[in-house]
């Protein structure tokens, strides 16, 4: 899976957990409905690589050692029973993340496509996914539905900003207002090679400012 390079037993262990968990991930319904699992897609597996590059976004917060620069591996104090109830071990911690994450999503898709309608390519839905996924602690005390019209209303100026941007080469000294700024900031950012670091931090960042507030 992209992303675990790693040698030796442990590793090994990981690798097929993680794997296992991004095939049942990849069967939930949800996933259709939110516009990134389809035909053509799943033709060629795209859907599958795509997912397990959304769950290595959780997975990296939750059991990444940045010291040994390894995949912490299952170990007893893992398995063993909580101390507290409150307590997950880091694996249960990643299918709850995962979990809430794609049913918040599913919850912003249910008011007029929201999700669909806005992350139409990989690299959008990249950058919501991450937004949410990182933030779930912020998200309690938010509705699915008000960030699902934050979310549109972002798409929405984005697509006039496009429309603007090829009659006025200067749009961004003629928008006195700040009307089409973040989305400017934001779509300008979504050009060229997806995999890049820069724009892809500026999309977060922009994309978390408008959505939060």
């Amino acid at each position: 899976m992209p992303g675990i390079d790693t040698a030796g037993a442990p590793a090994r262990k990981i690798r097929g957990w993680f794997a296992a968990q991004v095939e049942k991930e990849s069967e939930k319904d949800a996933w259709k409905v939110l516009g990134v699992v389809t035909t053509a897609r799943i033709k060629r597996m795209a859907d599958t690589q795509f997912i397990s590059e959304l769950m290595l976004v959780v997975l990296r917060t939750l059991c990444w050692d940045s010291t040994r620069m390894i995949w912490i591996p299952s170990t007893p104090s893992m398995t063993m029973r909580p101390k507290t109830r409150k307590s997950l071990s880091p694996r249960r911690k990643f299918t709850k993340a995962i979990t809430t994450a794609r049913s918040y999503l599913a919850k912003m898709e249910e008011h007029d496509n929201a999700v669909s309608q806005f992350a139409q390519s990989f690299t959008h839905f990249y950058t919501l996914w991450c937004v949410i996924a990182l933030n779930l602690a912020t998200l309690k005390a938010k509705p699915a539905d008000e960030i699902a019209k934050r979310l549109h209303f972002l798409h929405e100026k984005g697509r006039n900003a496009r429309c603007e941007e090829r009659r006025s080469r200067n749009l961004y000294q003629e928008d006195a207002k700040n009307t089409y700024q973040s989305a400017l900031s934001y779509y300008s950012q979504a050009r060229g090679a997806s995999t890049d670091l820069t724009p892809r931090q500026e999309r977060y960042d922009v994309l978390k400012r408008e959505l939060f507030g």
